[in-house]
């Protein structure tokens, strides 16, 4: 028997949907049923994988580059399921609600965790009285450079003194005619533009902000070819008086590649034969003083490291530093040289006196890239209102500065004798001083994020406009 559809399509092809036993409603109901499925699917990922943040100010410049004079709103994609598998760590780029404004969201790096002390002493972060240094992938994340700066012309003399015989085809091809030296001709600053791309123009802050730190955190790194095999390079980092200092030597001079430092008077702490610079090969090499962590790299590989317990900061502790560099017993190319350095940070709102945070079980202690210019867990302080019939009102203190008290002899606002400010979830709020039990509040430093204003770990960083369309991994 024939199958009627093979033998007459055209009859069948024209029945209705109804004829042929399906609603003519189905096919909407499909779309409708797919049109949900995507929204809900769309929600979920919002609400709890993943979602993209617009970041509006520079807290964490330059990681992060958020202006809005330039129009500059960098956006960053955040893992907001991490943290519902395991704990933050240390050095988190972390996205989480203001406490003391939860319809505000603050991006920052996590740097204390729960019962740990948080010492902030010479710009660098000590845990439980004790350093804590940044691992590399962190190091090369907040690393600022500072040279040399783009579009900026004779970088070099304007950066480096020198002695001996120096040629400078362009600013990152520098040739040593013989042994020679090279010094930075100023102390290091923590400067506020510092690691900042000049081509996005981002004008000076509004606020005061403080420059007058020296830096001791440093790392030099370019790429060297020696013009002889009896020769070397040398280096000194100088960070409050102490010395770091760093040698390779080339494959025929006799002796060993060493790393010594004046730090507790431990002499050289790092020698070997067996490390060498080959004559006429282009080598890279990077020598870094970050976290009271001295290094050497070669070529890509850390050859050689020590790490050393500082004294205790004082404020009549040496302030000298600064970076040198030589050929020694020869000449040598040096081709793309950089000087970086590490965030200084401020210990509070005025930044150098060491300044220490107890953190509560469950809470987080987190400060900005961009110390200088940071509304971070050091500064936050709340204001509290307490009524006449016991109800306590919190908010931010900044924010009642901003917005304020209202007179009843203001004219814009009639008869409103009283105070005027956003509470911790974000409500503007208005307090008659009549149902005030005190009209002065009381203020309270509130220096910690709890565990469940958490809302994810930030993973990438892009800005999708050109021409300044960038992106990459945080670390």
């Amino acid at each position: 028997m024939k199958n009627n559809l093979f033998e007459n399509p055209e009859s069948n092809t024209s029945r209705s949907g109804a004829e042929n036993g399906r609603p003519i409603w189905r096919p909407v109901t499909e779309n409708l049923e797919c049109l949900a499925i995507a929204i809900a699917m769309a929600l979920m990922l919002k609400f709890f994988l993943i979602e993209a943040y617009k970041i509006p100010t520079g807290s964490m410049q330059p990681t992060i580059i958020g202006n809005e004079e330039r129009g500059i709103f960098d956006r960053v994609l955040v893992n907001k399921f991490i943290y519902l598998l395991s704990d933050p760590e240390r050095w988190d780029v972390i996205v989480f609600k203001y406490p003391l404004d939860q319809s505000k969201n603050y991006i920052k790096r996590l740097v204390g965790l729960p019962g740990e002390k948080v010492t902030i002493q010479g710009g660098d972060i000590y845990i439980d009285d004790r350093i804590e240094r940044k691992p590399e992938e962190a190091i090369n994340a907040v690393l600022k450079k500072i040279y040399p700066v783009k579009n900026e012309e004779n970088a070099f003399s304007g950066f480096f003194s020198v002695e001996g015989d120096l040629k400078i085809p362009d600013e990152e091809h520098l040739i040593f005619q013989g042994p020679c030296i090279a010094r930075t001709k100023r102390p290091i600053k923590s400067n506020y533009f510092d690691g900042y791309d000049p081509d996005y123009q981002i004008p000076e802050p509004r606020i005061h902000v403080e420059e007058s730190h020296r830096v001791g955190d440093l790392r030099i790194a370019f790429e060297v070819r020696l013009h002889e095999s009896t020769g070397g390079i040398r280096a000194v980092i100088t960070e409050r008086g102490k010395r770091h200092t760093y040698f390779l030597r080339g494959e025929a001079r006799t002796g060993a590649s060493y790393m010594e430092t004046s730090a507790g008077g431990a002499g050289k702490v790092w020698s070997d034969p067996d490390v060498v610079l080959k004559t006429g090969k282009a080598h890279k090499v990077a020598f870094s003083h970050i976290d009271d962590r001295l290094s050497i790299r070669l070529d890509g590989t850390e050859v050689a490291w020590y790490e050393y317990d500082d004294e205790v900061w004082s404020s009549s502790t040496s302030r000298d530093n600064g970076i040198e560099f030589a050929s020694v017993g020869c000449g040598a190319d040096f081709e793309g040289l950089a000087v970086y350095r590490d965030i200084y940070y401020l210990s509070g709102r005025n930044g150098s006196i060491p300044v220490s945070y107890h953190v509560p079980p469950s809470h987080y202690f987190a400060m900005g890239d961009n110390t200088q210019n940071s509304a971070d867990s050091r500064l936050w302080r709340s204001s509290e209102y307490t009524l006449a019939d016991g109800r306590v009102i919190e908010g931010s203190s900044d924010q009642i500065h901003q917005q304020g008290y209202y007179a009843n002899s203001d004219p814009d606002r009639g008869d409103r004798d009283g105070f005027l400010f956003t509470d911790i979830y974000g409500d503007q709020v208005f307090l008659p001083r009549s149902e005030l039990k005190d009209p002065y509040p009381r203020q309270m430093d509130k220096n910690f994020i709890p565990k469940k204003l958490m809302m994810g770990k930030a993973m990438v960083v892009f800005w999708p406009i050109y021409p300044h369309f960038r992106w990459k991994l945080l670390r």
